[in-house]
């Protein structure tokens, strides 16, 4: 199973987010992409690079899910 590294940026601005990308993308840390993007007029946008296999495809897509449930189970933690 591939390690999972998060990319995460302190930031809600979507082109902070991008350059953090860009510079993983300039260091050699990623060579295929998955997007996707809810736009201002409530459609969706959808890419991925054309490297991706559907194999691939399902395991990113996998791991977004993944760290999804993650997120919901980290938010709704109670502690007795």
């Amino acid at each position: 199973m591939s390690n999972i590294i998060k990319l995460r940026t302190k930031t809600d601005n979507v082109l902070e987010f991008l350059d953090s990308i860009k510079e993983e993308v300039i260091n050699g840390n990623i060579d295929n992409m998955m997007i996707a993007c809810k736009c201002n007029d409530g459609s969706i946008m959808t890419g991925y690079t054309n490297n991706l296999n559907y194999g691939t495809k399902m395991e990113l897509l996998g791991h977004v899910q993944s760290d999804i449930i993650k997120d919901m189970i980290d938010e709704n933690y109670i502690v007795n």
